[in-house]
């Protein structure tokens, strides 16, 4: 088992964690990538996620 959350994972858990809230389902794409870079830096900071791939991870075209 690996010590980091894998993208899928993170993914998942950004859609079912942020998006679908009331507040954030009608953000345009733009709005969802900084909530989605917010996100990283959050599990970048807990250790869920390292360094270089809270730089280096895109926003994903298609979420589940």
């Amino acid at each position: 088992m690996g010590k980091y959350l894998k993208k899928i994972t993170a993914s998942a858990r950004f859609y079912t964690q942020i998006l679908t809230k009331e507040e954030f389902k009608k953000e345009n794409d733009d709005v969802k990538e900084s909530l989605w870079r917010i996100y990283l830096e959050g599990l970048r900071k807990t250790k869920q996620i390292s360094r270089h791939q809270a730089n280096t991870w895109k926003y994903p075209d298609k979420i589940l």
